[in-house]
């Protein structure tokens, strides 16, 4: 995905940060093991970055990313190559408690819902091997989460699988009113909330978008 991406969407961790990370998340519990799961990793970790400089001034980058685009692309390739999988969760995670609060939404799943590259599964859809839109779910949901996260740990060696990102205040501009106002009707549906977290109930018929959004 990195590669065809225009340079002004990545932002790529100094080695500064990177230091500060390792250095700060030490002596933490991974994300996967702490008891008090992902929200109490969050203020653990929180606690853990207040003197981190280099971190703080990522998290600020970050912030501007989603508040002027809707979406951050973080280049995670700095992490060494041979650290555990599980440590580059957490360090990754404690980050993202930097920019907000995680939440384990699927209650059959660990926080980081692993997805594989599957030749069975429709290309579109999550796990295919075609251009993926990355979307955010529980849209039917009456709290959906504010940002969904993606790891790519690899490119995909036949070419496939790449994620795609675009900007909805673009859309929404070219729409017309009509368009607009139908947007915001209670009349669209799309699966179910069941033995989910975080979200709240389910809503189905939903607006697709609301004025204030």
């Amino acid at each position: 995905m990195g590669h065809r991406m225009n340079i002004e969407y990545r932002l790529a961790i100094p080695d500064d940060a990177i230091a500060e990370l390792k250095r700060a998340t030490s002596e933490l519990p991974t994300v996967d093991t702490t008891s008090g799961g992902p929200g109490q990793f969050s203020c653990i970790a929180k606690a853990h970055l207040q003197h981190c400089p280099s971190v703080d001034s990522l998290t600020r980058q970050i912030r501007l990313q989603l508040t002027r685009h809707g979406f951050a692309v973080i280049d995670f390739t700095s992490l060494p190559a041979d650290i555990d999988l599980a440590v580059d969760r957490t360090i990754m995670t404690a980050l993202l408690s930097a920019v907000g609060t995680p939440v384990q939404i699927f209650n059959k799943w660990p926080l980081w819902k692993p997805i594989y590259t599957m030749t069975e599964v429709e290309p579109s859809r999550a796990g295919g091997t075609g251009f993926i839109p990355l979307h955010m779910d529980f849209v039917n949901a009456e709290h959906p989460p504010d940002y969904t996260c993606l790891l790519c740990l690899r490119d995909d060696p036949l070419g496939g699988g790449h994620s795609i990102v675009s900007r909805t205040d673009v859309a929404t501009d070219a729409l017309s009113s009509q368009q607009r106002s139908l947007l915001s009707d209670h009349v669209f549906t799309d699966g179910q909330v069941v033995n989910l977290s975080h979200v709240g109930r389910d809503i189905n018929p939903f607006p697709v978008s609301t004025p204030d959004s």
